[in-house]
């Protein structure tokens, strides 16, 4: 199988890494009326922070005055466990292949979110791979898949002491399948879908140290991929201060033409994370 996927990887973590450090990414604004709080964020994904990939900040910390938005930037990093299973249809010269008993896939998790005031950047990066095996008339058809799923967005918070953003950026699917057909000759695709994502996330305290954040977006239109959404809801715990645990439910699919390859394709599972703010 080709390994494209470990070179975009390296890079898009790096580029998330130097938004944190740059001062580029920012934690969700606080609200006045909510008292002293301490950020954390749940990502789109089962990352702590908000998901694809971290945690809603929760509610205050009562010792401590709030800070305000416009005194620096907030960040909430996140490492976190998506355990995703594969579904959908890959069709190949109209030989359609159901993948309808997948097995969960393995992966790298990372989440990155910044804000300051009401602008805020955020970044997610997925390292997965797949084995599936399906069942077919002339025999067993076997898809095996790395995959790199990787997004930067930008969000606005219509108000300080709103928690609903709206959000704007990339996604990026970097995917490479070994197809393995009983009668036919094996197949291997090698694509990268780069497509726009529009969406909205919003996050609701569940009293002191609890919060549940709720995030949907679509994207693709034609571009490059036919369609690519997104849907998650997370609930975090700050168990500790500065710290939080998160746990959810994440979906995120495509579908897209690549080497005579038709895909219809989507991950879902449940997100377990670890997030820190500072």
């Amino acid at each position: 199988m080709r390994r494209g996927i470990l070179p975009v990887a390296s890079s898009l973590a790096m580029s998330g890494l130097a938004l944190a450090l740059s001062g580029c990414m920012a934690g969700p604004a606080r609200n006045p009326a909510a008292g002293p709080q301490v950020s954390l964020a749940l990502g789109d994904g089962a990352a702590l922070a908000s998901v694809p990939g971290a945690l809603p900040p929760p509610t205050a910390i009562q010792d401590e005055p709030a800070a305000r938005p416009s005194e620096g930037w907030s960040f909430v990093a996140s490492a976190y466990m998506w355990l995703a299973s594969k579904r959908g249809v890959i069709t190949l010269d109209n030989v359609g292949i159901p993948l309808d008993d997948p097995d969960e896939s393995t992966g790298l998790f990372l989440y990155l979110e910044a804000e300051r005031g009401r602008w805020g950047v955020l970044a997610d990066l997925d390292l997965l791979t797949s084995e599936d095996e399906t069942d077919i008339v002339t025999g067993t058809v076997a898809v095996d898949e790395d995959t790199l799923i990787g997004e930067l967005d930008a969000t606005y918070r219509l108000g300080d002491d709103s928690s609903l953003q709206f959000l704007l950026g990339l996604r990026v699917l970097d995917s490479a399948q070994d197809i393995s057909f009983p009668v036919l000759p094996d197949q291997s695709t090698d694509t990268t879908q780069i497509d726009p994502v529009i969406g909205a996330q919003g996050t609701w305290p569940l009293g002191e140290r609890f919060q549940f954040r709720l995030r949907g977006d679509v994207g693709g239109f034609g571009i490059d991929s036919d369609l690519t959404y997104q849907m998650f809801g997370v609930f975090a715990w700050e168990f500790v201060r500065h710290w939080g645990l998160t746990a959810g439910y994440r979906m995120v699919g495509w579908e897209f033409e690549s080497d005579g390859v038709d895909n219809d394709l989507r991950l879902s599972g449940l997100l377990l994370g670890l997030a820190a703010s500072f």
